[in-house]
């Protein structure tokens, strides 16, 4: 698993699923979409078409969070030493080097973006992987998981 500093992790889920699921020997999942390159130049995702003039990229997990097997972990370490990535955001890499190994990543549920965090926990707690909390600075975002996981505390 992997996430960013912003969000909070359900466990317990993680471990539910992967007592009741097969997993493939080649697994690479989390919330994926097929994105087309930001072309604003005063977006921090801003790519010009002279970087990459594709008007996709291929399919990538959001990096709020994503899974992959220990095995595919090693290959895509491997085909990574032979790609120059043509974007600098991780989580669209991955989609890059995926696509050169031939492989595909899965959307699987429960990796949200948080809307409405707190009004929501019981429902996040129930079904959530992953949570990106946001929040504009560290003091905010510890705030925004003390609040979270007070909540959690009160649900059934």
């Amino acid at each position: 698993l992997k996430t960013n500093d912003d969000v909070w992790v359900n466990i317990k889920r993680f471990e539910d699923y992967f007592e009741s699921n097969t997993i493939e020997e080649e697994f690479f999942g989390g919330k994926c979409v097929i994105e087309m390159p930001e072309r604003d130049r005063k977006s921090k995702r801003y790519v010009s078409a002279e970087d990459y003039p594709g008007n996709h990229y291929p399919a990538s997990c959001r990096d709020g969070g994503y899974l992959m097997t220990a095995n595919l972990a090693g290959k895509i370490y491997e085909k990574s030493l032979e790609i120059i990535p043509p974007v600098k955001f991780e989580d669209i890499y991955f989609g890059f080097v995926l696509h050169a190994l031939g492989l595909f990543t899965r959307s699987t549920s429960g990796f949200d973006f948080g809307k409405f965090v707190l009004q929501r926990a019981c429902e996040y707690k129930a079904n959530a992987f992953t949570l990106t909390l946001g929040g504009q600075n560290t003091n905010s975002k510890t705030n925004n998981l003390q609040q979270l996981h007070e909540r959690i505390q009160k649900c059934l």
